[in-house]
């Protein structure tokens, strides 16, 4: 699901929170890797969704905070750099 898609499905299940997953999990099409989860912070903060970015395979807890980073930026930064 592209992830302005993403946003309208949060919105339409009513959700208080947006968790994308298998944003990074295969390499099935043209777009570069970091697009599907720069997009969906992207759109999310137009539309003041809440989402939350835990790093991949981090165990989170429902209903125990999430230090939501960008930690994926410092791999971007670098992939760009080759």
């Amino acid at each position: 699901m592209h992830p302005e898609k993403s946003i309208q499905a949060h919105w339409d299940l009513n959700a208080d929170v947006m968790f994308p997953i298998h944003w990074g999990t295969f390499a099935l099409s043209f777009h570069d890797w970091f697009e599907p989860i720069n997009l969906a912070v992207e759109y999310a903060n137009q539309n003041g969704v809440k989402l939350v970015t835990p790093k991949l395979g981090q165990k989170i807890e429902y209903n125990q905070p999430i230090k939501n980073q960008s930690w994926w930026k410092p791999l971007e930064i670098e992939s760009r750099e080759k």
